[in-house]
């Protein structure tokens, strides 16, 4: 028991660092003490890369290059987007298997109980109904047959390959893989770039402050907040319309609506604001070559595996290069034979809140008391 509870330990400290990869660190002489002279765990280090994957959609080739890169061809969408799942769950099945216990709220099954808070929130910002509403909204579409091989071939490389390190420190298997998880992962996505608590923290000293203190304290940041850059677009620290004149603020409240416990709780599940992307294009007669040069910086944040995960994927009629994101079959910034892409985030309102008065069991909405509905 006692063995148990340091394994976890050790791995609950790692995912909460983002760093998987620490058999090269110090922390590699704990990991040995798991498998003494058996060195079982540590054959989930490494694997052998497949040189084609079957699939009931048919063959794929696959060779990686010097880099790790894999380049994978096959004769129909299908098969190719099984083979993309399978070296996926292959390289990245770990990363991939607690990101979605991440944000399904089911990390402290695997980790331990130091992650039930961290459950409870992600819970109760239903990531996981977010990407089930995403699945069944792509049901029936010409996407879903790519994005179930996919999933099944994920599920196939979680089965027939060799379980990666965490898999075996932790002593569990990963469930199937589904659409709706690749569906989480753009959720995840999402809320990495868009997610933030920063109104509940300026409303929480606009109350303390006053408005007009709180505009030249906590100023909007230009880059991300206007989109269309215009001239004078501040006036005394308050945002102005397209008319030049300053937008209508409400009335302060006389009593606060914003508690500190709450925005400093919420504010521990927070994305770094800091994250970006830079894009640019050099114009063909400054290019040395014979067409324009596209420059694409998604400058998220460090992590190790890290968020891209390259590949080279052939078809039956086209062909792509670039980075994904685990857990996803397609391209997300990359180069065709007729194209080259970017990908980047502007900055964008995506939340609102609201205050209900309830007595714990009921709650005001509008002119109606309601009861909770409690799962």
């Amino acid at each position: 028991m006692e063995r148990e509870q340091t394994r976890r330990a050790v791995l609950g400290g790692l995912v909460g660092a983002g760093v998987v990869g620490a058999t090269l660190s110090p922390v590699g002489a704990l990991l040995n003490q798991f498998a003494p002279l058996s060195g079982t765990v540590w054959d989930a280090t490494r694997h052998e890369r497949p040189e084609s994957v079957t699939s009931p959609y048919g063959a794929a080739s696959v060779s990686y290059d010097e880099d790790g890169v894999p380049h994978i061809s096959a004769a129909s969408d299908e098969a190719l987007s099984f083979a993309a799942g399978y070296v996926q769950a292959l390289d990245r099945g770990f990363q991939m298997d607690l990101q979605r216990r991440l944000f399904s709220g089911r990390l402290a099954e695997v980790v331990g109980e130091s992650e039930v808070e961290s459950d409870r929130f992600h819970r109760q910002m239903m990531f996981q109904e977010a990407a089930e509403a995403t699945a069944d909204h792509l049901s029936g579409t010409e996407v879903e047959p790519m994005l179930s091989a996919y999933a099944e071939g994920v599920t196939a490389g979680f089965e027939e390959g060799t379980l990666e390190l965490g898999f075996q420190l932790l002593d569990y298997e990963p469930e199937p893989w589904t659409i709706t998880d690749t569906a989480l992962v753009e959720k995840i996505i999402s809320w990495t770039l868009t997610g933030s608590f920063r109104t509940l923290r300026r409303a929480r000293l606009t109350e303390e402050f006053g408005e007009a203190l709180t505009a030249e304290l906590y100023r909007d940041r230009m880059d991300h907040d206007a989109p269309i850059i215009r001239e004078q677009y501040w006036d005394d620290a308050y945002r102005l319309d397209e008319a030049g004149e300053p937008f209508e603020r409400p009335p302060e409240k006389s009593e606060p609506t914003v508690g500190s416990e709450v925005v400093d709780y919420l504010t521990r599940y927070e994305p770094n604001e800091f994250l970006g992307s830079n894009s640019w294009v050099i114009s063909e007669e400054y290019a040395a070559g014979d067409g324009p040069i596209l420059s694409n910086d998604p400058h998220l944040e460090l992590t190790a595996p890290p968020i891209w995960y390259e590949m080279h994927l052939e078809g039956p009629d086209h062909r792509v290069r670039g980075a994904a994101f685990p857990g996803v079959p397609t391209v997300v910034i990359g180069e065709s034979d007729f194209a080259a892409w970017g990908f980047t985030n502007a900055g964008s309102d995506v939340i609102d809140f609201y205050r209900y008065d309830s007595d714990g069991e009921t709650y005001e909405y509008g002119d109606e008391t309601r009861e909770f509905e409690i799962d």
